[in-house]
């Protein structure tokens, strides 16, 4: 009657890239290298318990979990630097201020979190009616740490001549001891009042909810949970004392839920659900300081003014069963956004910089079908074939989205009337497997494909960025080959097709992701 549990993480990660590419950026082409070595690392610990305590003669159940948490991304002397082309050819060190620049970053986030659930089951009219009250609560505690120390080789008095040194064949070349000095290259910090901040949030929860069967046909779920949020960032400069840029939200929220199963006969159901849910924005966009886009890799600045956005949730879902693992299933769904966040343009960069704002409403709608199928029945068109351990899965969904802004805040927008940013009009998935019945083998062929999706929303009268549809196929095989040992081949990407941004006829950039590969071994061992 009583379980407890710990466990324990460590993740390292490490990257290490060197970069180069080719551009244009204001009529002028460019040539741009990158050396960037990054640390990443969580270590997690987690203990928990399970406890059953017999309660009005029906057993109660209570659990908890303590989670104590910390993670860092540390990325020492990243190098930059960027040349200047010319139509013969010849190469000048650009005399931007990114022309050359190194950078030291630290990020450091501790979290900890303690829930609690206690779960009572219940009967009424000598159990036509049963079911379960559920109540929890918890807490989570939040402090995050992020420097940023940048620092570039500028030539305010340069000595005569010296625009020979900036055509130098490389930047080794370049950046020795006879060329550092007053009449030089000049070491220059130039990190920004809006590099470093500091963050802390304490999350309070109380949930409540009722799940009641009766007739042995419909069930009923409803509940409420109330949040309290206190989320607190302090922008602030090394240069400069006193000057910072906070921001704060304090807030209270109710979030109402209700769910209902109409089990139609033994193989159909249809599933209603309704709930309200938040989004809140991260520490990172509630800070003007610069971070990397991970998928646009464009550099982003948020916005201390965001709130939070409040969505509201319509689910409808037809389900048929033709056995215990095969399914047919047909869900209508809506999504309506009060202050959604996205990414815009900041206008008037000479380079493309990203920036997050608050959206007045927006909408998402669309049908999904789901569909997986045990192929046994094909058997006799092969020959008598057994077929039984393959199967087919299939997934499409439809989508239909639009998001309205305030003129107020996003004026600058050439559409104040579009499809959500980030949002396919339909994603397709269709897989293709092997389960050997004694788990022996597993295998899977899937292909996936989006629509095309806006990446980077249109300003001052340019058209929308959208990123083109491009077909992702993967294969995974897993292979028990002993007892307690087994091995999994993960292969990415195999037809590593183009992926292509374009604004309206221009392709603006276009790229491979390239094919991965990953083989790992396994040993758990299994109880006698």
């Amino acid at each position: 009657d009583h379980r407890f549990t710990l466990t324990s993480m460590l993740l390292r990660q490490t990257e290490d890239e060197a970069r180069s590419d080719t551009d244009i950026t204001d009529s002028q082409l460019q040539q741009g290298y990158r050396l960037r070595w990054t640390e990443n690392s969580l270590r997690s610990s987690q203990l928990g318990g399970q406890h059953r305590f017999p309660l009005f003669e029906e057993m109660a159940d209570f659990d908890w979990q303590y989670t104590d948490a910390t993670a860092r991304r540390f990325e020492p002397n990243l190098r930059q630097y960027e040349f200047d082309v010319t139509d013969d050819g010849s190469r000048t060190l650009s005399r931007i201020n990114d022309g050359n620049r190194q950078q030291w970053s630290d990020l450091v986030d501790d979290s900890r979190s303690l829930d609690l659930g206690f779960k009572v089951p219940f009967a009424l009219d000598e159990g036509a009616i049963y079911g379960t009250v559920d109540l929890n609560a918890g807490r989570t505690e939040r402090d995050r740490d992020s420097y940023i120390r940048r620092y570039r080789f500028g030539t305010p008095n340069p000595r005569p001549g010296f625009n020979a040194v900036r055509g130098l064949p490389t930047i080794g070349q370049m950046l020795v001891p006879g060329f550092i000095g007053p009449d030089g290259f000049v070491l220059q910090e130039f990190t920004t009042g809006t590099d470093n901040y500091f963050a802390s949030q304490r999350l309070d929860y109380v949930a409540l909810g009722f799940d009641v069967a009766f007739d042995d046909r419909f069930r009923i779920n409803v509940g409420a949970r109330s949040e309290s949020n206190d989320q607190r960032v302090t922008t602030f400069s090394v240069l400069q004392a006193g000057q910072e840029v906070e921001s704060v939200i304090d807030q209270r929220d109710l979030l109402p839920s209700f769910g209902a199963t109409w089990m139609i006969d033994e193989s159909q159901q249809l599933r209603f659900g309704w709930s309200r849910t938040l989004s809140r924005p991260d520490f990172r966009e509630l800070t003007p300081a610069p971070f990397l886009d991970p998928v646009l890799d464009f550099i982003t600045f948020g916005d201390p003014d965001l709130v939070t956005a409040e969505i509201t949730n319509y689910d409808l879902r037809w389900e048929y069963y033709f056995s215990s693992d095969e399914s047919l299933s047909v869900a209508l769904f809506r999504k309506e956004f009060d202050k959604p966040i996205e990414k815009q343009l900041l206008p008037g960069a000479g380079e493309i910089l990203l920036t997050l704002a608050n959206a007045e409403s927006a909408t998402n709608q669309g049908i999904e079908v789901d569909w997986f199928q045990r192929l046994g029945f094909a058997g006799d068109w092969f020959g008598g074939m057994e077929l039984s351990n393959w199967f087919v899965a299939a997934n499409y969904s439809w989508i239909d989205s639009e998001i309205r802004l305030d003129p107020s805040r996003s004026g600058i927008n050439t559409n104040l009337s579009r499809p959500l940013e980030g949002q396919s009009p339909y994603v397709a998935n269709l897989q293709v497997g092997y389960s050997h019945p004694d788990g022996i083998h597993d295998l899977a062929l899937s292909f996936n494909q989006s629509g095309e999706r806006i990446v980077q929303v249109g300003v001052d009268t340019q058209p929308d960025v959208y990123e083109q549809p491009a077909g992702q196929l993967d294969f995974n095989w897993k292979w028990q080959f002993a007892r307690d040992w087994s091995s999994r081949v993960r292969l990415r990407n195999l037809l590593d097709p183009s992926v292509e941004f374009r604004q309206g006829n221009i392709n603006v950039r276009e790229f491979n992701r390239g094919r991965e590969i990953a083989i790992s071994i396994e040993w758990s061992p299994k109880k006698d």
